[in-house]
């Protein structure tokens, strides 16, 4: 019995250090190295939207303050965010109006992911983008 609450120990304790690595590691600003994948229904915009909109994505940076407060920035001003509020919930951050803190998250998620040495932010089935830490 002993030897069962130690390894659940263990994996609770493991699980929580994964959680706040990911907080911990996500502060700063980040820039997209490439977009992965950028899935837009078809006929939902047309080729210049589209291709404003990967254009916006190349040149976007996050900036995740240690406070909690969030900032996203591009070319592409219907994407920027300027007043944000962002929460982790182990590798996904959930972001919302700095106002809301909480109240209202989950406008955006962003699943934060590293694979082979590299980060992604992947958007639910819309979007993966390679990031890089500035």
């Amino acid at each position: 019995m002993k030897k069962i609450l130690f390894f659940l120990g263990v994996i609770v304790s493991t699980a929580t250090t994964a959680q706040s690595n990911v907080e911990k590691e996500i502060v700063g600003t980040w820039s997209i190295v490439e977009i992965v994948r950028l899935a837009v229904p078809p006929g939902a915009l047309d080729a210049s939207k589209v291709e404003q909109l990967r254009q916006g994505l190349r040149d976007m940076t996050f900036e995740f303050g240690d406070d909690h407060h969030l900032r996203v920035h591009t070319t592409e001003s219907d994407l920027n965010i300027d007043d944000g509020y962002w929460v982790a919930k182990g590798n996904r951050i959930a972001v919302g109006p700095w106002d809301a803190q909480g109240s209202s998250l989950g406008s955006m998620t962003l699943d934060v992911q590293q694979r082979e040495g590299r980060w992604f932010f992947v958007v639910a089935d819309v979007a993966e983008l390679e990031v890089r830490k500035d």
